[in-house]
């Protein structure tokens, strides 16, 4: 994780947030919605990352993208099965463990 989110080299909150033109980034339909002038949208984009994220959620999200599994609670793993169309299950990653030997 990033202290900022322009820390992040492939981020394109660079461009964004100080409304640079750049011909890799094209303005999004959400971003669009968040005012009626580039001001305001710029203004309104900054406002989405003026809050710190909890240490606990961050660990939360980290040991979630480690596991490939989504954070939050059961009824947002059935939404996001659904729209997978798959299963969402912890599955040890690696080879199988060899058996215990019992020579007593």
């Amino acid at each position: 994780m990033f202290r900022y989110p322009a820390e992040h080299r492939w981020s394109s909150f660079s461009c964004i947030a100080p409304g640079k033109a750049d011909s890799f980034i094209s303005p999004q339909a959400l971003y669009l919605r968040l005012g009626h002038t580039s001001g305001e949208r710029q203004e309104n984009y900054m406002r989405l990352f003026d809050v710190a994220i909890d240490q606990v959620d961050v660990q939360r999200i980290n040991t979630a993208a480690i596991l490939s599994m989504p954070p939050g609670n059961s009824r947002f793993k059935e939404q996001t099965e659904h729209a997978l169309i798959r299963k969402i299950v912890y599955e040890h990653q690696g080879r199988p463990r060899k058996a215990q030997r019992r020579d007593k």
